[in-house]
């Protein structure tokens, strides 16, 4: 017991420490291909995707915690389907807030270039798809974390983090 303590608190560390050592390289890198700005504006696009990651509505963690208590293959595969059409309805319904009402948002609650607000809202398609994808991945996160799967769940965070700062420079 005290040996899988050890093992998966020093996974958690390590899943909350890589992310912070690809931020130190790639915003140098953000700030000098897009600059202050754009890197500003960057920031705002993922503090949304993370706000309407609240379209979940704690279902994830919910999940997570069913997962634990529960051992009937069964039983888990009901939680686990019943979350994922939850959390797709409720990533639609905000995928759909989103992509109607964003345009409206950084038009009228941010301050940017109309060159920048027209890269924003050219990219609303995307992010409206990504909503879904957010919420969908709560069960999926839930289901791994519930099982004590850190190693795992780590790793994806990592991978997640990856795509989310260091694919956007690639491209």
């Amino acid at each position: 017991m005290a040996a899988s303590l050890k093992r998966n608190s020093l996974y958690n560390l390590m899943g909350s420490l890589v992310p912070i050592v690809v931020s130190f390289v790639t915003v140098p890198l953000y700030l000098h291909l897009i600059g202050v700005d754009g890197y500003g504006v960057l920031a705002i696009v993922w503090l949304f995707l993370g706000y309407f990651g609240v379209f979940d509505l704690g279902l994830g963690t919910a999940s997570a915690n069913q997962f634990a208590k529960l051992s009937d293959h069964k039983e888990i595969s009901s939680v686990f389907w019943s979350g994922i059409w939850t959390n797709l309805g409720l990533g639609i319904i905000g995928a759909g807030v989103l992509f109607f009402l964003g345009d409206y948002l950084f038009e009228n609650l941010f301050k940017m270039s109309s060159a920048m607000h027209a890269s924003v809202v050219g990219a609303l398609p995307w992010l409206a798809l990504a909503v879904p994808i957010i919420t969908v991945s709560g069960i999926f996160s839930g289901l791994i974390d519930g099982r004590q799967n850190f190693l795992m769940l780590n790793a994806l965070g990592v991978i997640g983090t990856f795509f989310l700062q260091v694919m956007p420079i690639l491209t």
